[in-house]
C-alpha cells in the first residue's frame, strides 16, 4: 500500500514538473475555442447574418428571366367564307346600280347593288405550328409593400440579435464550468499537498514513538495508534491524487487536451481575480436580452400585418421575345417587343384572415412581456442569492483561517507537551488530525469563494 501510494505521488509530481502550468484565462480560452457548442452558436449567428442580407434583398430590383419551348399536336384553324367585295372606280367612287327613276336597287336583303364585285374566295388560316418559342426578361421593383418589406427586414436583424445572445449564454456557460474545473483542480491539488504533508508529520511522530517504545517509554499500543493514523494519511494522500487526476481528466476535456494529457494548473486559491461584482448594480442578462428581441419582433410582426390591409405597388418592365412572330404575319421567325408598367395588388377581403393573424400577433407579444417580467425578477433574486452567497463565502474563509491558526498552535503545544512527557500520543494523533481537518476546511472555503465571485459574474452577466 505505501509503495503505491509513494508510485503514484510520485508520478503525479513529475507529469506536473512536465507539464505547462495553465492560468485559468488561459483555459477559458482554450475552453472558448474547443467548444462544439459554441462553435454551432457561432454558425447561427453567421446564418442569421446570411438571412439579413437576403432580406435586405427584397428593397432591390428583381430581374427574372423566363423561356418557353411547345411542341403541339394540332394548330388552331379558322375558315373564311366567300366574301363578294365592291370595286371602286379610278376615282375612289362605287358605282350603284339604278333603276329608271335613278333610284338604287337593292338585293333581297335590303342592300344596294353595286355594279362591280371582287370575289374574295374562301381562305385557312392557321395559327400556331408545331413548334413554338417564346422567351422574356422581367425587372419587377417594388414601390409600395405597405411596410411589409422593411419589417421583414428588421425581423431579420432582430433574429440575428438573438443569435448573437444566445451565443453569448453559451460562452457564459463554458466559462462557468471551465472556472469550476478549474478551481477543482487547484483545490485537489492543495489537498494532495495538505495531504502529504500530514502523513509526514504522522510519519515523523511514529519514528518518535518506535525510539519511546524500544526504550520502554510507551505501549505497543500507542505505536499501534500511530501506525493505523500512517495507514489512514497514506489513504487520505491516494483519494486526494485520485481526485486531482480525475479533475484533471475533466479540465482537459472541456479544453480539447486529451483525457490522460498531463496538465498543470499555475493560480491559487488566494490569487485575486478582479473582484469588483459585488459593486455592480446593473446586470447584462443575454436571456433578457434575447426576450426584449423576440417582443421587438413581435411588434414588427404586427406592424408587417397592418401593411398586409394595403395594397402592393411594383413598377414592372419586360423585354419579349417569341416565334412564330406575332409581329409579323406569325411567320416562323423571332419577333420582340418591350413593355413597361405599374402592377397594383390589393387583397379586398378573405374572411378576416388578417384579423385573427393580428389577434394571435397580440397575444404571442403579451406572453412574451409576461415572460420578461418574470425572468426579470427570477434574476434579480439570482444575483441578490449570489451576492449572500459570495458574503458567506468571504465569512467562511475568514472563519477557517482562524481556525487553521488555532489548530497550528494547538498541534505546536501537544508536540512540545509529548516531547516534555505531559501529553500522550493520542493527544498529539487528535491534535494532528484537527489540524489536518480545519486546512481541508479552509480549502473548500477558499474553493467556495472563488466560485462564488464566477457565479456572481454570471449572474450579472458580466462573466
Amino acid at each position: 500500500m505505501k509503495k503505491i501510494t509513494f508510485c503514484l505521488v510520485i508520478s503525479l509530481a513529475v507529469a506536473a514538473l512536465m507539464a505547462t502550468p495553465l492560468t485559468l484565462r488561459q483555459c477559458r480560452d482554450k475552453a472558448l475555442l474547443h467548444n462544439r457548442q459554441l462553435k454551432a452558436s457561432r454558425q447561427e449567428v453567421l446564418a442569421q447574418e446570411s438571412n439579413r442580407k437576403s432580406a435586405f434583398t427584397h428593397f432591390l430590383p428583381r430581374i427574372s428571366a423566363t423561356g418557353m419551348y411547345q411542341q403541339m399536336n394540332n394548330s388552331f384553324e379558322y375558315k373564311t367564307p366567300d366574301l363578294a367585295l365592291p370595286v371602286a372606280d379610278a376615282q375612289g367612287n362605287i358605282i350603284i346600280v339604278t333603276d329608271e327613276t335613278g333610284n338604287p336597287v337593292l338585293d333581297a336583303n335590303g342592300n344596294p347593288i353595286v355594279e362591280n364585285w371582287a370575289l374574295l374566295p374562301s381562305r385557312k388560316l392557321t395559327v400556331g405550328n408545331t413548334h413554338n418559342y417564346g422567351a422574356a426578361i422581367t425587372v419587377t421593383q417594388p414601390l409600395f409593400t405597405g411596410g411589409k418589406v422593411l419589417e421583414q427586414y428588421n425581423i431579420s436583424r432582430y433574429e440575428k440579435a438573438i443569435a448573437q445572445q444566445a451565443m453569448e449564454l453559451t460562452r457564459q456557460e463554458v466559462l462557468y464550468q471551465t472556472d469550476q474545473h478549474y478551481w477543482q483542480v487547484v483545490s485537489l491539488k492543495e489537498k494532495v499537498r495538505l495531504a502529504t504533508q500530514y502523513k509526514a508529520t504522522v510519519q515523523a511522530h511514529l519514528e518518535d514513538l518506535q525510539n519511546y517504545r524500544d526504550e520502554g517509554f510507551i505501549t505497543d499500543n500507542d505505536l499501534l495508534k500511530a501506525q493505523v493514523k500512517l495507514e489512514q494519511a497514506n489513504l487520505k494522500v491516494l483519494q486526494a491524487a485520485n481526485g486531482q487526476a480525475l479533475a484533471s481528466m475533466a479540465l482537459n476535456q472541456l479544453i480539447g487536451n486529451d483525457l490522460h494529457a498531463s496538465i498543470e494548473v499555475q493560480d491559487s486559491l488566494n490569487t485575486d481575480w478582479e473582484m469588483q461584482e459585488k459593486s455592480i448594480n446593473e446586470k447584462s442578462r443575454p436571456e433578457l436580452a434575447m426576450l426584449e428581441s423576440g417582443i421587438r419582433i413581435a411588434q414588427s410582426m404586427q406592424r408587417a400585418n397592418l401593411g398586409r390591409y394595403l395594397p402592393n405597388l411594383a413598377f414592372e418592365g419586360s423585354y419579349v421575345w417569341a416565334n412564330p412572330n406575332p409581329y409579323n404575319s406569325l411567320e416562323k421567325e423571332f419577333g420582340s417587343d418591350w413593355t413597361i408598367g405599374v402592377v397594383a395588388e390589393w387583397d379586398i377581403f378573405h374572411w378576416n384572415e388578417r384579423g385573427f393573424d393580428a389577434a394571435t400577433l397580440s397575444h404571442k407579444k403579451r406572453a412574451l412581456e409576461h415572460r420578461i417580467s418574470e425572468t426579470d425578477e427570477l434574476t434579480d433574486l439570482e444575483i441578490q442569492q449570489a451576492r449572500q452567497r459570495l458574503d458567506e463565502a468571504e465569512q467562511s474563509v475568514a472563519s477557517a483561517k482562524k481556525a487553521v491558526e488555532q489548530a497550528s498552535r494547538n498541534l505546536a503545544m501537544y508536540q512540545d507537551r509529548f516531547a516534555e512527557g505531559l501529553a500522550t500520543s493520542s493527544d498529539v494523533l487528535d491534535a494532528q488530525t484537527l489540524w489536518l481537518d480545519t486546512n481541508s476546511s479552509l480549502i473548500d472555503a477558499q474553493t467556495q469563494l472563488q466560485l462564488q465571485h464566477t457565479a456572481l459574474a454570471k449572474a450579472l452577466g458580466t462573466l
